[in-house]
């Protein structure tokens, strides 16, 4: 499960296809609406309106699952805290749902979208910034490898809990102590593993001569298609309506 989290799905679908400046829009009006919700019936429509994109980006729905399997403790702790705290277990459904949503938004992204165009995409939508002096390429390229490194890490602890199990360290039936040491013997080789990857990326980097600099160019043509305008005018009419209905 760990190498397909924050790992680009290569398929044909309209998701993919989309102008990655649209995708990154519908993203930001989607979070924002999804934070700012609070009627069940609604959420059930941004439900739908998910459930049909994951449909429509042609990357197995059981991709999605696994992602959604792995934070069921989470979950668990939301619930705690709510009961805890005496808060109606409606809200807790409420909160689920938004986190499940966002999560599953957010995930559709990265399984459609390329390195380079999440690149094209952050810079086109920060460019702006620049009239303010604010380095935004380096910005940019900061994010984009952090995003481009989750993948990284994951894959690299998936290995590292596979040479631990086989060396007989029990993860699942030992106690809470014996957890907490067993993610110890992994928290450390995933750091030093992280650290270390980093610094031959940079050395990569800098044998290539990359700048931040200079103006960055694009092999590729992004255009506009109906699909892209078409989703993204179905956002803004949501966000639209959304303040409508708040004031």
């Amino acid at each position: 499960m760990f190498n397909m989290i924050g790992r680009y799905y290569p398929t044909t679908s309209d998701i993919h296809k989309m102008n990655p400046v649209a995708k990154f829009i519908c993203l930001i009006l989607f979070l924002i609406l999804i934070f700012f919700i609070n009627n069940m019936y609604l959420l059930f429509l941004f439900s739908f309106l998910t459930i049909l994109i994951i449909l429509l980006s042609n990357v197995p729905i059981t991709h999605y699952l696994k992602v959604i399997s792995s934070l069921k403790v989470l979950f668990v702790f939301i619930i705690i805290v709510n009961i805890i705290f005496n808060i109606p277990f409606y809200f807790s459904i409420l909160s689920i749902t938004k986190i499940v949503l966002g999560i599953l938004y957010s995930v559709i992204i990265v399984f459609t979208t390329e390195f380079n165009d999440i690149n094209y995409a952050l810079n086109k939508l920060l460019s702006p910034l620049k009239i303010l002096k604010i380095p935004v390429n380096q910005i940019v390229l900061s994010i984009s490898l952090a995003i481009n490194f989750i993948p990284i890490v994951f894959l690299q602890a998936e290995k590292i809990f596979k040479s631990q199990a086989s060396r007989g360290i029990d993860f699942k039936y030992c106690n809470i102590k014996g957890k907490i040491i067993a993610l110890s013997s992994i928290l450390t080789p995933i750091f030093m593993l992280s650290f270390k990857r980093a610094d031959e990326i940079a050395d990569a980097m800098e044998l290539r001569l990359y700048s931040c600099s200079y103006t960055r160019t694009s092999y590729k043509v992004y255009g506009w298609r109906f699909f892209d305008i078409l989703l993204l005018m179905i956002h803004s009419v949501l966000f639209i309506l959304l303040i409508w209905r708040g004031r």
